[in-house]
């Protein structure tokens, strides 16, 4: 990998290279100062109660040993609400033999082709010397979407320089220990004549002007920076996604869990709502009653004797009519009672649901602990498989800039008039 060969050319990696055997029959190299990527998750942190750090797919690190053992240190570093935290853990080398690690020099690449397509650009629009960086880059360090564009700008030459090849093409064999002869005077005399030019019309971008390149180098190194972000985001919310899956967080335990809490409030509504049942029908009845008592005091009341005269009198009537006025009062206070009993029942009644839904509802809500457990392990299980497919897909490969015919004519137009 490019990425790897310049920081080993810098300096960067030291100590001895670690070879691993990978699936398939790949091998990884791994020096202490590489920068790789964890791929399989290992969620030592709950089997350690916090002793170890979750080892999760997507984290980006770098080696910062390799012990008697092949295991690896790696370093990587976790966003915290207070910033960022630096976290350090040991991977086996089981782990690295399954694809748990993999070199992780993506990033510095497109930081690499990125300054090329700018200093490109400048050469363009300013006449600079900066022309060779993007032409010249190892065809590995630039990525495959971007490589139609590349193949297509040209490769400058000084005045005066052959092509690499032009020693093979003209017959000369170093291998034969031939050396040129030294030139005579007569041909030192002579004017050097640089090389003829490859012709233009012979170029697959003879068509385009200086702004047709420029634009093609702008979109190369747009079409570049969209896929690193696309990747960056892609990885990022994979990330995330196997955090919430480890944390119980992910979208199919959620989803079980709004059940389950959907499910005990229902019961509740659905407990709630027989017991205010009972409760207004008995507190009706006494209502009834209260009313029946009531009544039958006031014909008491407005009983006459045979000339017209109330049947009751004196203390016995004052005895009565205190009577009435309590059961008056206790009547008030039971349709008050029975008023709010019904506004609640049909706020329960909206939250308990269907009927017919009742009973199953109950019997969901009274699951054993163990059986819940059972569902939520399932859950989290189909949450990890979501966030392992959730990765970076690789981006389509960039079409290079197509030329209008009009353009295509113009130009055949102006080589026929020249050649004439």
């Amino acid at each position: 990998m490019a990425g790897r060969a310049l920081r080993k050319e810098d300096g960067d990696l030291t100590g001895p290279e670690h070879a691993y055997a990978l699936p398939g029959g790949g091998e990884l190299m791994l020096s202490v100062g590489d920068q790789v990527l964890l791929r399989v998750n290992d969620y030592r942190g709950k089997r350690t109660r916090g002793e170890n750090e979750d080892v999760l797919n997507g984290y980006r690190g770098i080696v910062r040993a390799v012990d008697e053992e092949r295991r690896v240190l790696v370093e990587w570093r976790e966003k915290t609400a207070d910033g960022h935290r630096h976290v350090v853990e040991w991977v086996d080398a089981d782990y690295v033999a399954q694809g748990g690690l993999s070199l992780g020099y993506a990033i510095t690449g497109q930081e690499q082709l990125d300054r090329a397509v700018a200093g490109l650009v400048r050469e363009v629009e300013t006449g600079t010397e900066e022309r060779m960086i993007l032409t010249e880059m190892p065809k590995s360090a630039v990525p495959a979407h971007v490589r139609p564009v590349v193949a297509d700008l040209p490769t400058p030459r000084a005045p005066g320089v052959a092509e690499p090849n032009d020693a093979d093409a003209s017959g000369g064999d170093t291998a034969s220990g031939n050396r040129s002869i030294p030139a005579t005077a007569e041909q030192r005399a002579r004017p050097i004549t640089p090389p003829e030019p490859e012709p233009m019309a012979d170029r697959p971008y003879a068509h385009l002007s200086n702004s047709a390149l420029r634009d093609a180098v702008r979109r190369a190194a747009t079409a570049a920076r969209a896929t690193s972000a696309a990747a960056e985001r892609a990885e990022a919310a994979a990330q995330r996604a196997e955090q919430q899956a480890a944390a119980g967080a992910g979208a199919y335990s959620l989803a079980l869990s709004r059940r389950h809490q959907g499910t005990a409030e229902r019961a509740v509504a659905i407990r709630e709502l027989r017991a205010l049942g009972g409760a207004v029908t008995e507190r009706a009845d006494r209502l009834h009653d209260t009313q029946a008592r009531i009544d039958g005091l006031d014909q008491q009341l407005t009983e006459t004797g045979r000339f017209g005269r109330p049947v009751l009198r004196g203390e016995d009537r004052t005895v009565v009519e205190a009577d009435r006025e309590e059961l008056l009062r206790t009547r008030e206070e039971a349709a008050r009672q029975l008023k709010q009993m019904n506004t609640r029942l049909n706020v329960v009644t909206q939250q308990a649901g269907p009927v017919g839904e009742h009973e199953a509802v109950l019997t969901e809500a009274d699951m054993p602990q163990e059986e819940k457990a059972a569902l939520f392990r399932r859950a989290q299980k189909k949450d990890n498989q979501a966030a392992s497919r959730s990765g970076p897909k690789p981006s389509r490969r960039a079409t290079r800039p197509t030329v209008r015919p009009s353009a295509q004519r113009a130009f055949e137009a102006k080589q026929r008039r020249v050649a004439a």
